[in-house]
């Protein structure tokens, strides 16, 4: 008795063991910083994955995922707790719920619901947590904490994949059994593909004689652990909120369903052996993610990371032939290192304020000297100069392509820290050394903190480049780096550089616009879109894209964007009855926050503003951050505030154009300076001249983009379903009402007009946010 009591212990303390921490400092043996095993696993005869380093785990109330501290932990019968606002963790999840809107009624991780048709992504029974519906894969859309920290690191196996791994091929046969671990833990045991037994420690595959066929210590196990071996947990089924089967029996999600059941499959674990069954979407089952097998570092060489756009890294710094190097430092624009970083030795100036080449400001040039060059000329990229060819400094936005493609790591790399970053689509892997930077003849931050040119001036700051930045933490394009400091350079080649110039953070461009004595904004990226089945908000890509015709498909079910809405429809019910994005009634009423028609989008209605209630994809991903304008900061921004001389106009605010054969407005900042070699503008805050006044290519936008310029698109306009004057008209809704039918919003027409006017608030205008 008193040896049955002391396992129920033991037992119990596994499952709550390290229950309020999201990770602590244990790392096990045969695992990677990431928590991926170092040993591999064939999964197919071409492809071999590395499990984590336990089971996922999740606490509903911090919104956070992990993996289990120890293979053999789970959480047992606190699954009993799940609950949206549950302070705990949870292990044991319905299939695909990643927390991601799949289009499937119950695809959050504390989903209970036990109706099968809750749990189909995009509402049918076929879809594999793959492809379209890879999201709902839990590995695929979440970061975890002490697995990485990026999305896309992490999958669960095809049914076929675990069919492989537990079969008698020649790189997998004899590889599984069942285990126990220390007289407690109960589970599958499966060995990597290249395996050595440690010694003192014993191994029969199978499970001829169930629980007992491997039996191990808990030092036995972190030997068997060390060398390569992976353990998943018999923990057991939830059903609801009931618990059952733990340490008895264990079955683990897999990614593909069985559509003709309907059901999913998993792989189940119990004492008469392991074997691919099918179960019920509901149930509550355990989840142990894979991801690729990571490839070797390439020395001195072109890299592709399979990126969209084609572009090519290198594999080193400039100045080094190894991976780990730092490499030689360089002040922006110039090609050699040198011993000393300061303005008196400066190529291009001597100060600041005194430049004299790549300069769009009066203020910053010596002698009042501009040019207006924005980006380094061959003749004075380090990367172009120093390997030739096509070889050149990358731009921030390539930078940005490179982080948002790969999956990163803070690591140390043959002695040196720094970030690994592995591609999501080839596996190739590239290493970024902390390598400080210079400033005078010092070197500082070594180790800690890594700092690597673009290509790229500051629009408002030409004393300063842009950069990127890698530290302990984090890596993401910095704003300012002073042009005189030494710092490392990484070559690019190959790839779309004319299409990848500005850096735009978190959705929000960089310069300022006034809208009232005092008061500026910044304004959005692009057109906010809305994904109406999935309710994923986002910004354009491009200032210049707009949905047009696609509009038309607007309902409450329909898996596609669109970009037109009617007044005060941000989804957030304002007890109007057309709150919702996908509303077109034509009845004016409808669109009453709190019932009543003098509620503007502000006070206690500010919600019904698309900005403020909705967190945005590529906007920062947070509630309260952006907003509407209202009429006056319309008419301000466009009639009243004072700006910069463009064309010969003075305080230029706006002016009508075509860019990339998109008509429009172009709206400027409080300071431009228009970019050098881009053609002339005329009609400068001209109501009636026509977008053909003005047609602009896509390299010219860019650079004007780059100098500050907004765009909106004339995306047309939408009553009811039907789409009118796509590419002839412009609406941009204000957050102020005008009377009992109408709302007020920003009118321009390809010919005519730009102005302030009203319209039914049921009618579809765009909307463009804007950042205090």
């Amino acid at each position: 008795m008193k040896r049955i009591t002391s396992l129920s212990v033991a037992l119990l303390m596994a499952c709550v063991a390290f229950a309020q921490n999201i990770t602590d400092s244990y790392r096990p043996g045969g695992f990677d910083y990431n928590g991926a095993s170092i040993k591999t696993f064939s999964v197919s005869d071409s492809t071999a994955v590395q499990f984590s380093r336990g089971n996922l785990q999740y606490n509903p109330a911090l919104d956070k995922w992990r993996f289990a501290l120890r293979q053999y932990d789970f959480v047992c019968g606190d699954n009993a707790n799940i609950a949206e606002g549950y302070d705990g963790w949870i292990d044991l999840f319905g299939w695909g719920t990643s927390g991601w809107n799949s289009g499937a009624n119950a695809y959050q991780p504390w989903a209970t619901s036990t109706t099968v048709g809750d749990y189909y992504p995009g509402g049918s029974e076929n879809h594999n947590l793959t492809g379209e519906y890879a999201n709902a894969d839990w590995g695929i859309y979440n970061k975890i904490e002490n697995g990485g920290k990026s999305k896309g690191m992490w999958r669960t196996l095809t049914n076929g994949e675990w069919i492989y791994l537990k079969g008698d091929n020649a790189k997998r046969s004899g590889k599984w059994a069942l285990a126990t671990i220390a007289g407690i833990h109960k589970g599958l045991l499966l060995l990597p593909d290249e395996w050595t037994l440690p010694s003192g420690c014993s191994y029969t595959a199978g499970a001829a004689n169930r629980w007992e066929t491997n039996r191990y210590s808990y030092a036995e196990w972190e030997k068997m652990q060390a060398a390569g071996a992976v353990f998943m947990p018999a923990a057991g089924q939830r059903y609801e909120q009931s618990i059952t089967g733990t340490n008895e029996w264990g079955a683990y999600w897999i990614n593909t369903t069985n559509a003709s059941t309907p059901t999913a499959y998993v792989l189940n674990i119990e004492e008469a052996g392991v074997g691919n069954t099918t179960r019920p979407v509901f149930g509550g089952l355990s989840v142990r993610l894979v991801r690729r097998v990571q490839t070797p570092l390439a020395n001195s060489s072109w890299v592709d990371m399979g990126l969209p756009s084609g572009t090519l890294w290198y594999s080193c710094n400039i100045g080094t032939t190894k991976p780990q190097g730092y490499g030689a430092y360089f002040a922006w624009g110039e090609t050699r290192p040198k011993a000393e970083y300061e303005w008196t030795n400066y190529a291009h100036g001597t100060a600041a304020t005194s430049l004299t080449k790549y300069c769009n400001d009066l203020n910053y040039g010596l002698n009042r000297f501009t040019d207006n060059l924005m980006r380094l000329e061959s003749s004075d990229d380090a990367a172009s100069a120093i390997l030739g060819g096509s070889a050149r400094i990358p731009t921030s936005v390539e930078w940005t392509e490179l982080k948002d493609n790969c999956t990163g790591e803070w690591t140390k790399y043959k002695g040196v820290n720094g970030w690994m970053l592995t591609s999501n689509i080839k596996g190739n892997k590239l290493f970024l050394p902390a390598a400080g930077s210079r400033n005078g003849s010092s070197l500082a931050d070594a180790s800690t903190l890594g700092c690597y040119w673009t290509s790229f001036l500051l629009s408002n700051s030409p004393s300063g480049a842009q950069y990127f930045k890698v530290s302990t933490d984090s890596l993401y394009n910095a704003w300012y780096g002073d042009r005189s400091n030494g710092y490392s350079v990484r070559a690019v080649s190959g790839g779309s550089p004319a299409t990848a110039q500005l850096y735009i953070p978190n959705g929000v461009l960089p310069n300022t616009f006034s809208v009232a004595d005092g008061r500026t904004v910044q304004f959005s990226k692009g057109n906010l879109q809305v994904n109406l089945l999935t309710c994923n908000w986002r910004f354009a890509e491009n200032q210049y894209d707009y949905i047009g015709e696609g509009n038309a498909n607007i309902a409450e079910n329909y898996n596609g964007f669109i970009d037109l809405f009617g007044w005060g429809t941000s989804n957030w019910n304002s007890f109007a009855n057309a709150y919702q994005p996908w509303a077109t009634s034509t009845t004016a009423t409808d669109y009453y926050p709190g019932g009543s028609y003098d509620n503007n989008l502000t006070g206690d209605y500010a919600n019904a503003d698309w900005g403020i209630i909705n967190k945005i994809e590529n906007g920062g991903f947070q509630t309260g951050t952006w907003r509407t304008l209202t009429k006056d900061e319309w008419e301000y921004l466009l009639l009243t505030r004072n700006a910069s001389t463009v064309g010969g106009t003075m305080n230029a605010r706006y002016v009508k154009a075509t860019v990339n054969n998109v008509s429009g407005l172009i709206i400027f900042p409080d300071e431009y300076t228009h970019p050098r070699g881009v053609a002339g503008l005329i009609n400068v805050n001209t109501a009636d001249a026509t977008c053909d006044d003005n047609t602009i290519t896509l390299s010219d936008w860019q650079q004007m983009e780059i100098a500050g310029a907004v765009f909106l698109p004339a995306a047309g306009y939408r009553y009811g379903t039907e789409i009118f004057n796509v590419n002839e008209r412009g609406g941009y809704w204000s957050s102020t009402y005008k009377n009992e039918s109408e709302s007020w919003f920003l009118y321009f027409f390809y010919d005519n007009s730009v102005t302030t006017d009203s319209d039914a608030r049921y009618a579809g205008y765009s909307v463009r946010l804007v950042k205090d």
